[in-house]
Protein backbone atom coordinates (compact mmCIF):
# COMPACT_ATOMS: atom_id res chain seq x y z
CA UNK A 1 0.00 0.00 0.00
CA UNK A 2 3.08 2.57 1.20
CA UNK A 3 4.74 1.77 -2.23
CA UNK A 4 1.97 2.87 -4.63
CA UNK A 5 2.30 6.77 -2.49
CA UNK A 6 6.02 6.72 -2.95
CA UNK A 7 5.65 9.08 -6.45
CA UNK A 8 3.11 11.41 -4.83
CA UNK A 9 5.99 12.07 -1.80
CA UNK A 10 8.90 12.06 -3.93
CA UNK A 11 6.59 15.05 -5.77
CA UNK A 12 6.26 16.72 -2.60
CA UNK A 13 10.07 16.52 -1.08
CA UNK A 14 11.17 18.00 -4.47
CA UNK A 15 8.15 20.92 -4.83
CA UNK A 16 9.18 21.59 -0.81
CA UNK A 17 13.23 21.49 -2.15
CA UNK A 18 12.49 24.08 -5.15
CA UNK A 19 10.33 26.30 -3.16
CA UNK A 20 12.75 26.67 -0.02
CA UNK A 21 15.56 27.04 -2.66
CA UNK A 22 13.57 30.06 -3.98
CA UNK A 23 12.71 31.19 -0.92
CA UNK A 24 16.58 31.15 0.57
CA UNK A 25 17.68 32.96 -2.86
CA UNK A 26 14.87 35.50 -3.90
CA UNK A 27 15.95 38.04 -1.60
CA UNK A 28 19.42 38.04 -3.59
CA UNK A 29 18.07 37.17 -7.20
CA UNK A 30 19.24 40.17 -9.73
CA UNK A 31 16.20 42.27 -11.64
CA UNK A 32 17.53 40.31 -14.50
CA UNK A 33 17.73 37.18 -14.39
CA UNK A 34 19.02 34.55 -16.62
CA UNK A 35 16.91 31.83 -17.27
CA UNK A 36 18.26 30.29 -20.68
CA UNK A 37 21.42 29.06 -21.33
CA UNK A 38 23.48 28.08 -24.25
CA UNK A 39 25.14 24.80 -24.07
CA UNK A 40 28.50 26.71 -23.19
CA UNK A 41 26.67 27.86 -19.93
CA UNK A 42 26.46 31.99 -21.42
CA UNK A 43 22.59 32.94 -20.74
CA UNK A 44 20.92 33.65 -24.24
CA UNK A 45 17.43 34.12 -22.91
CA UNK A 46 16.21 36.56 -19.66
CA UNK A 47 13.40 37.37 -17.72
CA UNK A 48 12.31 38.79 -14.15
CA UNK A 49 12.33 37.16 -10.87
CA UNK A 50 8.69 37.60 -11.12
CA UNK A 51 8.20 35.59 -14.46
CA UNK A 52 10.64 32.67 -13.76
CA UNK A 53 8.40 32.28 -10.32
CA UNK A 54 5.14 32.12 -12.58
CA UNK A 55 7.28 29.67 -14.67
CA UNK A 56 7.85 26.95 -11.79
CA UNK A 57 4.61 28.05 -10.71
CA UNK A 58 3.58 26.68 -13.90
CA UNK A 59 4.89 23.69 -14.11
CA UNK A 60 4.51 22.92 -10.25
CA UNK A 61 0.56 22.67 -11.81
CA UNK A 62 1.08 20.65 -14.87
CA UNK A 63 2.43 17.70 -12.90
CA UNK A 64 0.32 18.22 -10.17
CA UNK A 65 -2.15 17.98 -12.23
CA UNK A 66 -0.89 15.17 -14.30
CA UNK A 67 0.13 13.09 -11.26
CA UNK A 68 -3.65 13.34 -9.65
CA UNK A 69 -5.14 12.92 -12.80
CA UNK A 70 -3.29 9.69 -13.00
CA UNK A 71 -5.25 8.12 -10.35
CA UNK A 72 -8.42 7.96 -13.31
CA UNK A 73 -6.83 5.84 -15.38
CA UNK A 74 -9.56 3.60 -15.37
CA UNK A 75 -12.18 6.57 -16.17
CA UNK A 76 -10.38 7.14 -19.61
CA UNK A 77 -12.06 5.07 -22.35
CA UNK A 78 -10.00 2.72 -23.94
CA UNK A 79 -10.04 4.44 -27.11
CA UNK A 80 -7.99 7.00 -25.50
CA UNK A 81 -5.50 5.28 -23.98
CA UNK A 82 -2.01 4.45 -26.04
CA UNK A 83 -0.18 1.06 -25.02
CA UNK A 84 1.73 -1.54 -26.83
CA UNK A 85 -0.89 -4.83 -27.49
CA UNK A 86 -3.99 -2.79 -26.02
CA UNK A 87 -6.81 -4.92 -26.71
CA UNK A 88 -5.00 -8.35 -25.24
CA UNK A 89 -4.16 -5.97 -22.03
CA UNK A 90 -7.06 -4.21 -21.99
CA UNK A 91 -9.42 -7.28 -21.81
CA UNK A 92 -11.37 -8.44 -19.22
CA UNK A 93 -9.49 -9.46 -16.09
CA UNK A 94 -6.45 -8.11 -17.69
CA UNK A 95 -7.76 -5.01 -17.53
CA UNK A 96 -7.58 -3.88 -14.10
CA UNK A 97 -4.12 -5.10 -13.63
CA UNK A 98 -2.53 -3.48 -16.66
CA UNK A 99 -4.45 0.22 -15.81
CA UNK A 100 -2.71 -0.27 -12.09
CA UNK A 101 1.03 -0.97 -14.08
CA UNK A 102 0.64 1.86 -16.30
CA UNK A 103 -0.73 4.31 -13.35
CA UNK A 104 2.40 3.74 -11.30
CA UNK A 105 4.44 3.61 -14.29
CA UNK A 106 2.88 7.09 -15.17
CA UNK A 107 3.49 8.38 -11.35
CA UNK A 108 7.18 7.43 -11.53
CA UNK A 109 7.82 9.03 -15.37
CA UNK A 110 6.22 12.22 -13.94
CA UNK A 111 7.97 12.25 -10.66
CA UNK A 112 11.74 11.74 -12.18
CA UNK A 113 11.08 13.99 -15.45
CA UNK A 114 9.86 16.86 -12.53
CA UNK A 115 12.97 15.82 -10.58
CA UNK A 116 15.44 16.32 -13.13
CA UNK A 117 13.63 19.84 -13.50
CA UNK A 118 14.05 20.76 -10.24
CA UNK A 119 17.67 19.83 -10.54
CA UNK A 120 17.54 22.43 -13.36
CA UNK A 121 15.95 24.85 -12.00
CA UNK A 122 17.99 25.11 -9.13
CA UNK A 123 21.08 24.76 -11.59
CA UNK A 124 19.45 27.86 -12.64
CA UNK A 125 18.91 30.18 -9.80
CA UNK A 126 22.57 29.43 -8.57
CA UNK A 127 23.65 30.82 -11.63
CA UNK A 128 22.18 33.98 -11.17
CA UNK A 129 23.89 34.14 -7.73
CA UNK A 130 27.15 35.34 -9.33
CA UNK A 131 27.67 39.10 -11.03
CA UNK A 132 28.25 37.03 -14.34
CA UNK A 133 25.75 34.27 -14.29
CA UNK A 134 26.70 31.30 -15.82
CA UNK A 135 25.47 27.66 -15.69
CA UNK A 136 27.98 25.64 -13.78
CA UNK A 137 26.49 22.04 -14.65
CA UNK A 138 26.75 20.98 -18.18
CA UNK A 139 23.85 21.04 -20.27
CA UNK A 140 24.42 18.25 -21.73
CA UNK A 141 24.61 15.95 -18.68
CA UNK A 142 21.49 18.18 -17.38
CA UNK A 143 19.88 17.17 -20.84
CA UNK A 144 21.18 13.56 -20.28
CA UNK A 145 20.09 13.16 -17.11
CA UNK A 146 16.27 14.17 -18.19
CA UNK A 147 16.05 12.11 -21.43
CA UNK A 148 18.14 9.04 -20.13
CA UNK A 149 15.78 7.87 -17.59
CA UNK A 150 12.55 8.66 -19.96
CA UNK A 151 13.89 6.70 -22.97
CA UNK A 152 14.81 3.82 -20.04
CA UNK A 153 11.16 4.00 -18.36
CA UNK A 154 9.80 4.04 -22.00
CA UNK A 155 11.70 0.97 -22.78
CA UNK A 156 10.58 -0.65 -19.64
CA UNK A 157 6.73 -0.61 -20.49
CA UNK A 158 7.16 -1.81 -23.84
CA UNK A 159 8.93 -4.51 -22.08
CA UNK A 160 6.86 -4.88 -19.52
CA UNK A 161 3.81 -4.59 -21.99
CA UNK A 162 4.74 -7.08 -24.75
CA UNK A 163 2.37 -9.50 -26.17
CA UNK A 164 2.55 -12.72 -24.15
CA UNK A 165 4.20 -15.73 -25.38
CA UNK A 166 1.36 -17.83 -26.27
CA UNK A 167 0.59 -14.91 -28.67
CA UNK A 168 3.47 -14.15 -30.18
CA UNK A 169 4.04 -17.79 -31.13
CA UNK A 170 0.43 -19.29 -31.68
Amino acid sequence: MFRRHVPVWLFGLFSLWLASEMAMVWQRLPTRLATHFAWSGEPNGWSTPAQFLGVLATVFLVFAGLLAGAGWLERIPDRFLNLPHKSYWLSGDRRAPALALLRQWLRWFLVITYAALVALMTAVLQANLSGAPHLAVSPTLMFGGLVLPQLAMIAWLYWRLRAPRETRHG
